[in-house]
């Protein structure tokens, strides 16, 4: 219990008058929701639980049910907020992301709008030493800026409502030791041991190994994400104060640490998804080596006016749309200048792709491309933007890219039609042998 009380001891204001929590009956948040009922006046704290409406209702039934036992046992109170099916998908293709992130997205919004409801300043997470760990090794590959590097903070602010993470410090399996001792059962969610889940494959194949050779390897994250959230602090305090109603003079910002740099360009975008070091990197190019100039980003448009000053510029996008695929055999899905195909195997010589479609999760969106969607090929991740460039498409025709996605991303990019290729995620090409295969095509409607 020392580091859960110094925790508090060290946020002194925060507003604790009462917490909800972020409760999903596993093993971290129902340890969490122990030590909160140890140390808080009960009536303080609320357990939310989100169903997300991603896994078989018998799950989730057992799960609920287990819930209101534990929850009862401490006596606290318990609430279930609710996503409609195909939300969390819906949003993801929105959000241009994956299950996960949409799933967190949701996540949060019902969780904050609950608190805004009911007066309640703060939120409590369960994140761990261990989700430390996966955090840093996911942002460190996966290219982001140093600035992400505090990864998961002790004390953020999300829409003026506190959310802590009074467990930082423990592991998971201190939680699990904490509910073992007082004889308290936790539930498992399925999702947690499948492999398409980034942070799953992490969990389950690079972290044992860190942890194994370097057996400090979670209390040296968590100084070091410490020492980054001190650094990140006096980088964006520089930020801040070099920006003037949202935009920047040029000969000011080329003076600045790269570092400083890029946390503008993160700044002036307003913008709240991880992005890579070398998306960041190819704007900042454009900014130094371009005078008065508009560049479109698909999401901003980067400005240079006359007088040297920098801002960005919500674009306006034209030619997307979105189809929700509910379930097989759905048939044709009318979209800019081309057809989506579902049939069966009746016309393969007007066939571009093959999926075997009892190994796509239901709903699929079917949509048009954006910046930063990628393809996992037998090559390994690639930008879908890279393959259309070396398919040298014509740049009128490249909106006419389309794509298809499932529950757990990208699984096939459609540009035949417009004289590239017709490209499957990996993991799918290796399930086509004896299968019965329905057909995904993209066709001309001239054909």
């Amino acid at each position: 219990m020392k580091d859960f009380d110094s925790f508090f001891h060290s946020n002194p204001n925060l507003n604790l008058n009462k917490i909800a929590i972020a409760f999903s009956g596993g093993s971290d948040s129902l340890s969490l929701l122990y030590l909160l009922s140890q140390k808080f006046d009960k009536n303080k704290l609320v357990a939310l639980y989100v169903n997300h409406s991603l896994r078989s209702d018998e799950e989730l039934s057992k799960e609920s049910q287990l819930n209101i036992i534990n929850c009862k046992k401490m006596g606290v109170k318990y609430e279930e907020l609710y996503c409609d099916k195909g939300e969390i998908e819906r949003i993801a293709s929105i959000r241009d992301s994956g299950i996960e992130d949409a799933a967190r997205a949701a996540r949060y919004e019902k969780l904050i709008k609950y608190c805004k409801d009911n007066n309640i300043k703060t939120i409590a997470t369960a994140h761990n030493s261990n989700d430390q760990v996966e955090t840093m090794i996911m942002r460190n590959f996966n290219g982001a800026s140093p600035l992400s590097f505090s990864c998961i903070r002790r004390v953020s602010n999300i829409d003026d409502i506190d959310v802590i993470r009074p467990v930082l410090a423990y592991s998971k399996e201190d939680l699990r030791d904490i509910l073992r001792r007082v004889n308290i059962h936790w539930s498992e969610d399925s999702t947690n041991g499948e492999q398409n889940y980034l942070r799953n494959k992490i969990r389950a194949n690079i972290t044992p190994l860190v942890e194994d050779i370097f057996p400090s390897a979670s209390s040296i994250v968590l100084r070091n994400a410490e020492l980054f959230e001190g650094f990140s602090s006096l980088v964006e305090e520089k930020v801040n104060s070099l920006i003037i109603n949202d935009r920047i003079n040029k000969n000011l910002y080329v003076k600045q640490q790269t570092i400083v740099r890029y946390n503008i360009i993160l700044t002036l975008t307003k913008s709240h998804k991880m992005v890579s070091i070398n998306q960041l990197k190819h704007i900042d190019n454009i900014i130094i080596s371009e005078s008065a100039c508009r560049k479109n980003f698909n999401e901003f448009d980067l400005v240079i006016d006359e007088n040297d000053y920098i801002f960005f510029e919500q674009a306006i996008e034209d030619k997307n749309f979105t189809f929700i695929i509910e379930s097989k055999g759905d048939g044709f899905f009318n979209c800019p200048s081309s057809v989506l195909h579902i049939d069966s195997l009746s016309k393969p010589d007007k066939v571009q792709l093959q999926i075997a479609d009892e190994d796509l999760k239901f709903p699929l969106v079917f949509r048009s491309l954006k910046s930063a969607d990628s393809l996992v090929t037998s090559g390994g991740k690639v930008l879908i933007s890279k393959l259309i460039s070396s398919w040298k498409i014509d740049e009128s025709k490249r909106k006419l890219v389309y794509i298809l996605e499932d529950r757990d991303g990208i699984v096939a990019v459609f540009a035949h039609h417009v004289g590239g290729r017709d490209r499957l995620a990996v993991h799918l090409k290796k399930t086509l042998v004896g299968k019965s295969v329905r057909i995904y095509s993209i066709l001309n409607k001239e054909i």
